[in-house]
């Protein structure tokens, strides 16, 4: 039987006692945004099957997102995530859902005013047992990142 819970607020004040897709996302976030070493390996998070949707577009293999996260230091002077709400569906078998709703926060290296673009983003993590521990085997982000292409498109670079 399937069960849910509901977190408001920022990731960092999901508290210890949650479900298990809330304290995946509170170790997941940190890593995700860290721009230099991540606190956990973002490689530890996923299966070698996990496939990364946006907006819609090809889902992308594991191997080349985790590439473009080493690229994207290049790029970025600041990433931060800003959860208003997430949402723990657990599923009989084991596997979770994980939807979290918030903004997606950026610094573009080569702005030089250092504007920092903020977007609306919602994501759906899909989650699965693995030796003993939850992996995400399938990530779904929407963002309206109109305001960050339209920068992208003044600076002449891509993030």
């Amino acid at each position: 039987m399937a069960s849910a819970s509901v977190h408001t607020g920022s990731y960092q004040s999901i508290p210890d006692s949650a479900t298990p897709g809330l304290l995946f996302l509170k170790a997941f976030l940190p890593s995700y945004d860290a721009l230099g070493k991540p606190p956990t390996p973002l490689r530890d998070f996923f299966s070698n099957e996990t496939r990364f949707t946006t907006n819609s577009k090809d889902a992308s293999p594991v191997g080349q997102v985790l590439q473009g996260f080493v690229k994207r230091v290049e790029r970025l002077a600041k990433l931060y995530h800003e959860v208003a709400v997430a949402y723990d569906i657990g599923n009989g078998d084991g596997s979770r859902t994980v939807i979290f709703e918030g903004i997606n926060g950026r610094v573009l290296k080569n702005d030089p005013e250092q504007r920092e673009t903020r977007v609306k983003e919602v994501t759906v993590i899909e989650l699965k047992p693995v030796d003993g521990k939850l992996v995400a085997v399938d990530v779904r982000t929407t963002m309206e990142n109109h305001s960050l292409t339209q920068l992208q498109r003044q600076l002449g670079v891509g993030a």
